[in-house]
C-alpha cells in the first residue's frame, strides 16, 4: 500500500507538471543557461542511480559553452528524464552516453543507450502520455509513463524538439535540438533579472 501510495503521489505530481508545461512559459523565469554546466551537474547527481543499476555513464562533450535561453530547473528535468529512461532500459554492464555539441545556431544534446532498442512502430508513439514499451518493467521501477511526454513538452516550451533513432537490438538515441542563445538573448535576460 505504501508503494502504491508513493506511485500515485508521483503520478499526480507528473500530471500537474505536464499541465503547467502546456501553458506559455513565464519569460521572467527564463535565463541564459549553459548546458555544459547543467549536463555535468545532472550526470554527477545521477551517477549513484546509474551505479546502482550497474550502468556506466559517459559524457561526450564537444562544446565549451552551449548556451540556451530557458528555465534551468525544466532543462535539468528534461535531461534527468532522458537519462532515467536510458538507464531503465539498459542491462547491467551497459553504458549510457550523453553527447553535447553546438552546430551554428543550434545546440544538440543526445542520450544514447545500448539497450534492446525500440521497434519502428513504437517510435511514433514513444512520446505519448502513459505509453510504455514494457509495462511490467516500468511498474517495477516506479515509472509513471509520463517521463518522455514531459521531456518533449519541456523541449517544445524552449523552442526545441526531441527525436528518437533506434534499431531493435542496437539501443536507442534520443536527440534534443534547441536554439542557441545569442548575445541579444543574454543581454535581455540580464536586464530582465535586474528589474
Amino acid at each position: 500500500m505504501l508503494a502504491q501510495g508513493r506511485r500515485l503521489q508521483q503520478l499526480i505530481a507528473d500530471l500537474l507538471l505536464l499541465a503547467s508545461l502546456e501553458r506559455p512559459a513565464n519569460r521572467n523565469l527564463m535565463r541564459v543557461c549553459n548546458l555544459v554546466e547543467l549536463n555535468a551537474d545532472v550526470l554527477e547527481d545521477f551517477s549513484e542511480a546509474a551505479e546502482a543499476a550497474a550502468v556506466s555513464l559517459e559524457a561526450a562533450i564537444k562544446a565549451s559553452h552551449a548556451r540556451v535561453l530557458g528555465v534551468e530547473s525544466e532543462l535539468s528535468r528534461l535531461l534527468i528524464n532522458l537519462l532515467s529512461n536510458a538507464v531503465q532500459h539498459s542491462s547491467p554492464g551497459d553504458r549510457v552516453v550523453v553527447g553535447l555539441e553546438q552546430r551554428g545556431r543550434e545546440i544538440f544534446l543526445c542520450v544514447q543507450d545500448s539497450g534492446p532498442g525500440i521497434p519502428a512502430t513504437a517510435q511514433q508513439r514513444i512520446f505519448e502520455r502513459f505509453h510504455r514499451l514494457d509495462p511490467a518493467r516500468s511498474r517495477r521501477q516506479g515509472g509513471t509513463g509520463l517521463g518522455l511526454a514531459i521531456a518533449q513538452a519541456i523541449a517544445r516550451r524552449h523552442g526545441g524538439v526531441i527525436s528518437v533513432h533506434s534499431t531493435p537490438g542496437e539501443g536507442a538515441t534520443f536527440a534534443l535540438r534547441l536554439p542557441a542563445a545569442g548575445r541579444a538573448a543574454g543581454v535581455a535576460a540580464a536586464s530582465g533579472s535586474s528589474n
